[in-house]
């Protein structure tokens, strides 16, 4: 695990930074798209530009994206498809929902890899064993 600092400046994860700390066996960066102390925005749209040149350099492993949108979800549009991220994670309690979260997973277990962390059921493609909680998924939207 590698911690890049942010900028004394701006506040922000500077790219160029988190670029410098990538190393042969970087496989996943995970920074979150709002801070939840100083509401600084992070620049994940450039973030994810610039490691999908890395990954067309390097080629494998793959560095895949995630972020945490959990503070930002309601505040600020959050799309997944122009921020450019393999993973975006939220929990509804920060937008008056329930206590739930949710994964969003580009292609997954195609695209981009996602594997169960519990095994047994069919449910959620095989992905999950157990029944889903339909009130609290229902209540997140």
């Amino acid at each position: 695990v590698t911690c890049v600092t942010v900028s004394t400046v701006t506040g922000r994860v500077e790219v160029q930074d988190l670029l410098a700390a990538v190393k042969p066996n970087t496989c996943l960066v995970s920074v979150m798209l709002a801070n939840n102390e100083t509401g600084v925005i992070m620049p994940i749209r450039e973030l994810c530009r610039k490691v999908n040149g890395v990954n067309q350099q390097r080629g494998h492993p793959r560095i895949l994206v995630h972020t945490d949108a959990a503070q930002a979800l309601g505040k600020i549009c959050v799309d997944v498809a122009d921020l450019g991220v393999d993973y975006l994670s939220i929990v509804g309690h920060k937008f008056y929902a329930p206590r739930i979260g949710a994964l969003y997973v580009r292609g997954p277990g195609t695209t981009t890899p996602l594997h169960p962390m519990f095994y047994g059921g069919g449910q959620e493609r095989s992905f999950r064993p157990g029944t889903e909680n339909t009130p609290m998924i229902a209540g997140l939207g």
